[in-house]
């Protein structure tokens, strides 16, 4: 049940923002930032290779590339969630 607590969402430069299964239209840099309700290994996936990761219950990090974003989290070792993907186009 982690995906009905967690929050993934992108936006950029305060004008654009989308969540899982959204798409946004880069006007510069994008920030991405992943909240989960429990620690664990956060993984920022972008066009199929991990793009940033942090230990703990957040994750933030700007991208200037147009691809497809998604989030694994794995709490101790075990994977735990996996996002639908956010779209930059």
């Amino acid at each position: 049940m982690l995906a009905a607590r967690a929050a993934f969402g992108s936006s950029t430069s305060g004008l654009e923002s989308a969540t899982v299964g959204g798409e946004v239209t880069r006007a510069g840099a994008v920030t991405f930032e992943v909240i989960t309700p429990l620690p664990g290994d956060i993984q920022l996936v972008g066009n199929g290779r991990v793009i940033a990761r942090a230990v703990g219950q957040a994750c933030k990090h700007l991208v200037t590339e147009p691809g497809v974003y998604r989030v694994q989290v794995y709490p101790r070792r075990q994977r735990l969630d996996f996002s639908n993907p956010i779209f930059v186009r």
